[in-house]
C-alpha cells in the first residue's frame, strides 16, 4: 500500500488500511501483519494507530556499493 507524497495527510492511508481490514475480516482472516521500512515514520504511526504492534525485527547487512539509493530495500542483481 502506498499513498503519493502530495496526497498524504488526508486520511487516505487510514481509509485504505481500514478497507483492507474489512476485506480480510469478511474472508475469515483474523490475523495479519504489515511491514514498513524502518525510517518510514508515517507508515509506522499509521499501523500503530490501527492497533499493530512490533512483533519481530529484520536486520539487513548491505554489501558496500549495493545499497539502493531510494527505497532502502534489496534489489535483485542480474548478470
Amino acid at each position: 500500500m502506498a499513498v503519493r507524497a502530495d496526497a498524504r495527510g488526508r486520511g487516505i492511508g487510514k481509509a485504505l488500511l481500514a478497507a483492507a481490514g474489512r476485506l480480510l475480516e469478511a474472508r475469515g482472516v483474523s490475523d495479519c501483519c504489515v511491514g514498513a521500512i524502518a525510517g518510514n515514520a508515517g507508515a509506522i504511526r499509521l499501523y500503530a494507530s490501527a492497533g499493530f504492534r512490533p512483533a519481530w525485527a529484520e536486520m539487513v547487512r548491505w554489501t558496500p556499493g549495493s545499497k539502493p539509493k531510494s527505497s532502502g530495500m534489496a534489489q535483485a542483481k542480474t548478470q
